[in-house]
């Protein structure tokens, strides 16, 4: 905080980890593997993207032999990506991150009819007699299920 050019600075030390905390983040932060790089992996290995793979390499060859050169390899790049890219589907990537059973669980969940659910709510009733009707036999049931209850004991 300060005001202008005046500076007011606390003299908190500040918390300093340890080479062993360093060394056990770097561990954890290694495991996670991003499931889209290993799918586009595997779909580099496919005959489509093969061909467009070899067309990118020998364009970087050709660029790189020669000292001016106009050329760029952005088209055979592009071509590439896309082919990977298209490769690389959804349904790929969600059989293997296994969206399949989690996708499952929740239609399961979804079918069921909000209206026939146990603490679904009544629908409100508009009509002011019948809304009578309805709190009035609700308070008479509950009386005399209290009182059954009690001469039964």
């Amino acid at each position: 905080m300060g005001f202008g050019n005046e500076m007011i600075a606390y003299n908190d030390p500040e918390e300093e980890e340890t080479p062993e905390e360093e060394e056990e983040e770097e561990e954890e932060e290694e495991d996670l593997v991003d499931p889209l790089d290993t799918i586009r992996e595997k779909c580099e290995q496919t005959e489509h993207c093969v061909h467009y793979k070899e067309r990118l390499e020998s364009c970087e060859a050709r660029v790189s032999s020669r000292s001016n050169t106009t050329e760029e390899c952005t088209e055979e790049l592009f071509d590439f990506l896309h082919a990977r890219d298209h490769c690389a589907t959804a349904k790929d990537m969600s059989e293997e991150m296994n969206v399949e059973a989690v996708l499952k669980e929740k239609r399961l969940r979804r079918r069921t009819k909000k209206h026939l659910a146990y603490g679904a709510p009544d629908k409100p009733i508009a009509d002011a007699m019948k809304r009578l009707e309805t709190t009035f036999f609700n308070v008479v049931d509950t009386i005399k299920r209290i009182d059954l209850k009690h001469w039964v004991k």
